[in-house]
């Protein structure tokens, strides 16, 4: 059974995340082992889903993709490779404006409170080839970063079942075991869209679920296999 004090703390270290929300805000779910099968367009603006266009589709579904607002790219893999390192030189570097390269970045900056800015500082990357055989081009990255999903099952695991934890000793377990010099470790590689979401915008970066993943240390899949495996279970 789950404790509540488990929860609890998953609750505290959700609320020093919850700085991303500028940033997985952002994100779409564009399943990347889809990619092989699909073309993305984007969607109309009255929030209707994107119109997806299986490959095996016929020439006339193919090339009416105009017509639901096809997304707009460069045809240069450096040029797509370059503003994909600006941003993540940006977030490396806790730049408030790094938001603004971002697709669906609203008017707020990013804020690198907490844990978010601990994570930006010290993970380190590696971009490789571009894919423009698809409808937007894909950039592939490896970035490499503390492995905050393994801190946490960790910590959790080493918790006392009688125990109460104040809040502010869990945010400085937390943050003394990120810090570690020899904390571990974990490599993520991702598939990143770059395009312009029109004519007038400038370049883009879609915040995909697995770079806001990599990003975040898993974070977010931390907390997304932890609430399946527990779902049901009593407090």
């Amino acid at each position: 059974m789950v404790r509540k004090e488990c929860r609890r703390i998953l609750l505290v270290v959700l609320a020093m995340m919850l700085v991303l929300s500028g940033l997985t805000g952002c994100t779409k779910d564009i399943p990347i082992t889809d990619r092989d099968d699909t073309h993305y367009t984007r969607a109309e603006e009255d929030d209707q889903e994107a119109t997806v266009y299986e490959s095996g589709e016929d020439q006339e579904n193919q090339t009416s993709a105009a017509e639901h607002r096809e997304y707009i790219h460069s045809e240069d893999p450096a040029e797509c490779k370059a503003f994909l390192q600006t941003f993540l030189d940006a977030y490396r570097a806790q730049d408030p404006q790094a938001v603004y390269y971002l697709t669906g970045a609203g008017e707020e900056s990013l804020s690198y409170n907490g844990f978010q800015g601990l994570l930006a500082s010290g993970f380190t990357y590696e971009i490789g080839e571009v894919d423009m055989s698809y409808a937007v081009p894909y950039v592939t990255v490896t970035i490499t970063n503390v492995d905050f999903m393994s801190i946490l099952e960790t910590y959790l695991a080493s918790l006392s079942n009688e125990a109460t934890y104040a809040d502010e000793q869990i945010l400085q377990d937390l943050t003394a075991l990120i810090q570690k010099e020899d904390h571990p470790v974990r490599t993520f590689e991702c598939l990143v869209p770059v395009y312009y979401l029109d004519e007038d915008s400038g370049m883009k970066i879609e915040m995909t679920q697995e770079l806001s993943n990599a990003l975040t240390g898993g974070f977010a899949e931390f907390i997304s296999d932890y609430l399946w495996q527990n779902a049901g279970q009593g407090q």
